[in-house]
């Protein structure tokens, strides 16, 4: 069973949180950040959520923020206006440093040209499906056209064998990567080497967060946000199937846990200055 972030002994993570000198906190964007909408382009990060990071990313020293998503770096700073925050795009192929930070040595194989121009072909006569192509991915998303699932799948599988590359599934839809492809996980260690981060807080919903949260648990919490199907009942234990070590509801407790954070980083000894009064203590 994995216990409700928000729910647990103040001695479990929130001391870590207290005691460690350098830390990293990071969110997924779509179903963590941002409620998952019909169409991926109106998707937008909850104001909250966004400005808990944008505290966190401006306290200096000790702590650092970043912003994770399978999307593009350049989709990714659309859809994130927040200053001193580490962008991580396409699935940990793509990192964007904060500004006036130099950049991370980290580069990514490039998605073969041929294959993307055969995915455009074949799906513009797919209305509702949106082809997504990124550094070294492309995604097929079938939300809006759920009657195109199955010929979506078939082409993604048919492109995977001619031209080598992994299938990877996600909410109503499916992207096909480069094998030599990034992880996040991979993205989330090389940037806690980088900031020297003691101790990393990573929230996300998919599979591809999976990646971060089976990482050493002496230096990264994870935190599972649970799927929009989840009953709208109160739970402080669930069994989900996760490598995460807690996990929230939805965006909303997404971003009042960021507040929470920011509130015991900020201010362990509970004395709020006014920019965080708003912020409110779990029960």
């Amino acid at each position: 069973m994995v216990p409700h972030f928000l729910q647990t002994p103040a001695a479990s993570w929130r001391e870590r949180l207290r005691r460690s000198p350098s830390v990293l906190v990071a969110s997924d964007f779509d179903g963590t950040l941002a409620p998952i909408v019909p169409d991926p382009w109106a998707a937008r990060a909850l104001p909250g959520g966004l400005r808990a990071l944008s505290i966190l990313a401006r306290y200096r020293p000790g702590v650092s923020a970043a912003i994770v998503s399978g999307r593009g770096i350049a989709d990714l700073r659309s859809r994130c206006p927040v200053q001193q925050v580490w962008l991580v795009g396409s699935h940990g192929n793509e990192i964007a440093p904060p500004p006036r930070q130099p950049p991370l040595a980290w580069s990514a194989p490039a998605f073969p040209q041929a294959a993307l121009r055969q995915i455009a072909s074949t799906t513009q006569a797919w209305p509702g499906v949106i082809v997504d192509p990124k550094a070294s991915a492309c995604a097929l998303h079938f939300r809006q056209a759920p009657h195109f699932a199955g010929r979506v799948e078939s082409l993604a599988a048919q492109i995977a064998r001619d031209y080598h590359l992994s299938l990877m599934p996600g909410k109503c839809l499916v992207e096909l990567v480069c094998p030599e492809a990034h992880t996040k996980g991979q993205a989330m260690e090389l940037l806690r080497r980088h900031l020297n981060s003691d101790l990393v807080i990573y929230l996300g919903d998919d599979q591809t967060d999976e990646t971060v949260f089976t990482l050493p648990s002496d230096q990264f919490i994870g935190i599972y946000v649970a799927p929009a199907s989840m009953p709208a009942t109160p739970v402080i234990e669930a069994d989900f199937n996760t490598h995460a070590a807690y996990w929230l509801r939805d965006p909303e407790e997404v971003a009042r846990a960021l507040r929470f954070i920011a509130r015991l980083r900020l201010h362990p000894e509970g004395i709020a200055p006014r920019r965080l009064k708003t912020m409110r203590q779990p029960a």
